[in-house]
Order: C-alpha cells, then structure tokens, then sequence
C-alpha cells in the first residue's frame, strides 16, 4: 500500500500477484480497502507550508536568468503527506471507495467518486480536504483493522492533505459537495492523477 493507498501503483502488483499465484481457497491479507475524505480547518499549518511555500515561489521567476513561471500552479498543487491531528477535521469523514480486494481490478483503482461533507464545528474556514485510508483483515476468530485516520496512533502513511489556494469559510451544516476523480498519471503510472471539484451549499 502506497501513500494515499494508490500511490506508486502498489496495490496494482498486489492484484497481479492474487491473479496469478492465490489458490483458489486461497486467503488475501487484508482483503478489503476502504478510502475516506473529509474537510479540514488548518491555519497554523497552512501558513506554515503553503504560504510560506507560495512565498518561496519567487524562484520560479527566474531561475538562473530563465523565467519559469508556468510552473508555479503545479507546484503548489501538490498534495502533501503528513498528520492532521483529529481536532483539525471539521466535518464527519465519507467513504469514496470500497475495495474488496478478492474482486477488484487494476481498472479499478482508477475512479470517480461524488461527496457530500457537512462542516459541524462552527466558525471556521475550510482549508483543504484530508484523505486517509482503512484496510481490513476479515479472516480468523478478531476483525482486525490497520487505519491511517487521524483519530487513530500515527502511521508510516501518515495522511494525504489537499489545501485549497484560499480557505473557505463556513458555517455549521454548510455542505461541500463535490467529486474526486483519481487515475493513473501518464507517463508514469506509478504517480496519480487527483482532481477534486466542489461547490459550497448553505
């Protein structure tokens, strides 16, 4: 499992290795993904690593005598891996997709998922969406369950942070609905392709 679940096309040798090699009583170890998103307020942060970031800019403007300006919007449109801690999510997670992954394809991992997220923590601004994932382990006497949520102890994988340019204000009850299309990059799948769009509903 990469970051994001899907980063660096792990979960892709996973599937090719089931196809080929699992008996067919065979077990999957976990056997079933699960991808959340949710809203986040993160001020103290997003000055620290996106303003400050979009102060660094400058250097794109002239990088040895050669304007490269064109670059800036992609620069700051990377995501960023780190923690959130809890207090940071301002709206109940949704889940964009199930895995289940006796059955799942590698076309699969490519997807478009719609959302709904209801702000409840008052008097804030939205600052970005925050994605974690969960993976199941169904089989024997305990369900057990590796979590990368923010409400759960730290790990390798962190969290995967998508700021906004400008943070958005909002109420409690306000919705962010929107869409998140995800899909391999090209020329090289082992990147992703993460395109969130969204709109605010009082």
């Amino acid at each position: 499992m990469g970051y994001f679940l899907l980063y660096e096309s792990m979960l892709d040798s996973v599937l090719f290795a089931r196809d080929k090699w699992l008996a067919p009583d065979g077990l999957m170890l976990p056997d079933r993904a699960e991808l959340f998103l949710a809203l986040i307020e993160d001020q103290l942060y997003y000055k620290k690593k996106v303003v400050r970031r979009q102060l660094s800019q400058n250097f794109w403007d002239d990088v040895y005598g050669v304007s490269m300006k064109c670059l800036k919007r992609w620069v700051l449109s990377d995501p960023m891996v780190d923690t959130i801690h809890k207090s940071h999510v301002i709206s109940q997670p949704q889940l964009v997709p199930t895995l289940d992954l006796y059955k799942t394809t590698a076309k699969d991992l490519d997807f478009r998922s719609s959302f709904s997220l209801k702000v409840n923590k008052p008097n804030l601004q939205v600052y970005g969406f925050v994605a974690w994932f969960d993976v199941h382990f169904s089989h024997g006497k305990k369900h057990k369950v590796l979590s990368t949520s923010p409400f759960r102890e730290e790990t390798h994988w962190k969290q995967t942070i998508f700021y906004l340019e400008k943070p958005l204000p909002v109420a409690v009850g306000d919705q962010i609905a929107g869409e998140m299309l995800v899909r391999k990059a090209q020329p090289n799948p082992r990147h992703l392709d993460v395109l969130l769009t969204f709109r605010q509903r009082d």
